[in-house]
């Protein structure tokens, strides 16, 4: 998809399109790199109003119209969601996909038709080729359907899930399912790429990252921390409206929507999250989307109960909104692009600008004498910048009796020849959701993205010509 969208610009671009740049590879320009990242995002948005639609569908087909459009709402409300829709990654392209299999999912339990088999399986493969850990949420879902099946041809119970196996849809699907696994990941032609990236999945992307133990110890709080960011996703209010959805249909068995939509949630919990043993706001996305279902259809009574309920229920929506609109606040406003523009002012060339530790953290340095310094005194030493540009949020990262954590708290207590002049963070008294709540620090129970969102950005000009204690 990104590159159908890529190729008309990258034709309009004569240096892009050259025969040169073809055989010898050269990076992009800024302005290049600009409009294909916009596109990206546009692609990210598209496919977010469609995922969004599918929610829609999908309620609509568990829990009736008014639920599904409040199940919608819940999910609209939902920060991480806000956030990636306006990025460039693969979160919401594989939520896009998995909700999308999701519609044929419940029209594949409804009536067990070979198209809907083929379409299930299709989306179901396109959103694990596009994030490999939604493999997660169909472990379970199989033999759900096998089940299923076997209920409907009459013959329920482990045999008649067996013999279900067997039958002309579930092999259709099946084998379309392979087909497309193994283009999309290009198997014929590179199967040494794939392995490479089965090694890295299971090798360093995931180990190097986990948090928790294998334990009992360890699994209690990797449950604790998946519910946090439960909670913070929603929000604790909606959050709460889900469960006393869930405690509903628990109470009420045959009641819409049915407790096994939560299958795909245990699935996911138990071969992804239970693995990978550590979780993030976004990892939980898809359990937050099938609780938005159960606390649509809460909402849904709620609306139908009188005047008092509505008010409640809109105060509900309002404050998920206040919380988005909050982060757009923060992302259109980063202190990031103050910081470009006190730059821009006060640091022109020839003066040497140096921005400190990694460059996606930092303002950008477009039009100025830049000249990137790591985490060293050495190296500080010996380019003397007129100026340092530091985020002091990833600064607090710095492990005690590092040289990273040496510089910058010598640059924070003047020790080094530089007096801080500039430091900005937008904040306001109306936000309902502060990104600096989210940093990454020890002991943090949600853990988001979100948080890299409106660092603050702190500028040191040197004070005289030694650097150095």
């Amino acid at each position: 998809m990104l590159t159908a969208v890529y190729a008309p610009i990258l034709r309009s671009d004569p240096a892009a399109a050259s025969p040169e740049l073809a055989s010898a590879p050269a990076p992009v320009s800024d302005a290049l790199y600009a409009r294909l990242f916009l596109a990206s995002r546009g692609v990210s948005l598209l496919m977010a109003t469609g995922f969004l639609l599918a929610v829609f569908l999908t309620g609509r087909a568990v829990a009736g119209e008014t639920a599904a459009l409040f199940a919608v709402a819940l999910v609209l409300t939902m920060p991480p969601v806000v956030f990636y829709a306006k990025l460039a990654n693969l979160d919401v392209p594989s939520l896009f996909w998995w909700a999308v299999s999701l519609v044929w999912l419940v029209r594949l339990l409804k009536g067990h038709r070979l198209v809907d088999y083929a379409l299930f399986a299709a989306t179901a493969v396109c959103a694990v080729c596009t994030k490999d850990q939604t493999y997660g949420l169909y472990v379970l879902v199989i033999p759900w359907i096998l089940w299923s099946r076997a209920r409907h041809e009459g013959q329920p119970g482990f045999a008649g899930a067996v013999r279900a196996a067997g039958r002309r849809e579930p092999l259709v699907a099946a084998a379309l399912g392979v087909f497309l696994f193994a283009a999309l990941h290009n198997l014929v032609w590179n199967l040494d790429g794939f392995r490479a990236h089965i090694a890295l999945i299971t090798g360093s992307a995931s180990q190097d990252f986990r948090e928790f133990t294998g334990d009992v110890s360890g699994h209690l709080s990797l449950l604790a921390h998946s519910m946090a960011n439960l909670g913070f996703s929603l929000g604790w209010p909606a959050f709460a409206v889900c469960l006393v959805g869930v405690a509903s249909a628990i109470r009420r068995r045959g009641e819409w929507p049915p407790l096994s939509l939560l299958i795909p949630a245990a699935s996911y919990y138990l071969f992804f999250l239970s693995i990978v043993l550590y979780s993030y706001d976004r990892f939980v996305l898809p359990i937050a989307v099938l609780l938005a279902f159960f606390g649509g259809a809460v909402l849904a009574r709620a609306w139908a109960a009188g005047t008092t309920a509505r008010t409640g229920v809109v105060l509900l929506l309002a404050y998920g909104l206040g919380r988005c609109v909050s982060l757009d606040l923060a992302m259109a406003n980063d202190a990031r692009y103050a910081a470009e523009a006190w730059l821009k002012e006060h640091a022109s060339p020839p003066a040497v600008v140096a921005p400190v530790g990694p460059l996606e953290y930092l303002p950008r340095m477009a039009g100025l004498e830049a000249r990137p310094l790591g985490p060293s005194l050495a190296r500080l030493e010996k380019v003397k910048p007129r100026f340092l540009v530091v985020n002091a949020d990833y600064a607090e990262r710095a492990d005690p009796g590092t040289g990273e954590h040496e510089l910058y708290s010598g640059l924070e207590s003047g020790g080094f020849g530089y007096e801080h002049t500039f430091a900005h963070r937008f904040d306001s008294p109306w936000l309902l959701l502060r990104t600096q709540d989210l940093l990454d620090r020890p002991g943090a129970f949600v853990r988001s993205n979100i948080g890299k969102v409106n660092p603050e950005i702190r500028i040191y000009e040197r004070t005289r010509g030694k650097v150095g204690p």
